[in-house]
């Protein structure tokens, strides 16, 4: 899975300095959708490590 999101991210010539902006917008939509009491700091923890 990861070189699929790996692939496709070469092919629309997205930057690392692009990932910062993505990260903060990507991690707070988790946030909303999910919600506070589901993304706790370890959940938060792991998928920030998988980013």
């Amino acid at each position: 899975m990861l070189a699929r999101i790996g692939h496709k991210h070469s092919s629309l010539g997205i930057t690392a300095g692009q990932y910062d902006v993505v990260h903060e917008h990507l991690f707070a939509a988790i946030v909303e959708v999910l919600g506070a009491e589901v993304v706790t700091e370890p959940i938060a923890a792991a998928w920030d490590r998988v980013y």
